[in-house]
């Protein structure tokens, strides 16, 4: 008798990255993504916090999408001996 063993897809998420696809034995737990980044615009710098859903025990194709908290970046002016700002 043969065993038919399900497979599933989890999509991992990454803002302004290409998706990481996995294939996960059914039951198994999925490996997620180690270096997750999201890129700086002109207003905030991201940390990545975790992720949306959990990936343990797959049993179902499953999307799941990276969080990030965000900080504002904050500049400064001077001025130099000549009198002009930086």
């Amino acid at each position: 008798m043969e065993c038919k063993v399900n497979t599933y897809t989890v999509t991992f998420k990454i803002d302004g990255s290409a998706d990481v696809v996995v294939n996960v034995i059914s039951g198994q737990n999925a490996n997620a993504p180690t270096d997750v980044k999201k890129a700086y615009d002109d207003t905030y710098h991201y940390t990545f916090t975790g992720w949306d859903t959990t990936f343990t025990n797959v049993t179902t194709n499953l999307t799941v999408n990276a969080q990030f908290d965000y900080i504002a970046h904050s500049f400064s002016t001077h001025k130099d001996k000549d009198d002009e700002y930086h």
